[in-house]
């Protein structure tokens, strides 16, 4: 079934969540996750590409659109891909990895601070 997940990006735990999920049965959107985050899923949006209004009338074309509105840095969605290409599970917990040129934010009682060259 063609669906999508929504992450939630939980930077100083240092990882994603997967907290719902999004799929079409029977022609229809339906959502499986907590409550808490049925809000962040639009009822209808307008595609930041087309600038089209979509709903959830038009399932299909709905999920294929969703990645491209949801797209924050804290709660995203994944783009829509079938059952056996799923990467992800609802509940599940992704590490985040660094990215190139990113310093790692540092642990308690470190610093990464620079000291000033001393006189020779």
């Amino acid at each position: 079934m063609l669906h999508v997940e929504i992450l939630r990006n939980e930077w100083s735990a240092g990882r994603q969540r997967v907290v719902a999920r999004l799929e079409v049965k029977r022609g229809a959107v339906t959502y499986d996750g907590a409550a808490e985050w049925a809000g962040v899923v639009p009822a209808s949006f307008r595609d930041p590409e087309s600038g089209e209004e979509i709903d959830r009338h038009d399932a299909v074309h709905y999920l294929n659109a969703l990645h491209r509105y949801l797209n924050g840095d804290y709660v995203f969605a994944t783009e829509a891909h079938e059952e056996g290409e799923c990467e992800f599970e609802l509940g599940a917990e992704i590490p985040l990895a660094p990215s190139v040129g990113v310093t790692p934010t540092p642990e308690p009682g470190e610093s990464h601070a620079v000291r000033p060259a001393q006189p020779a």
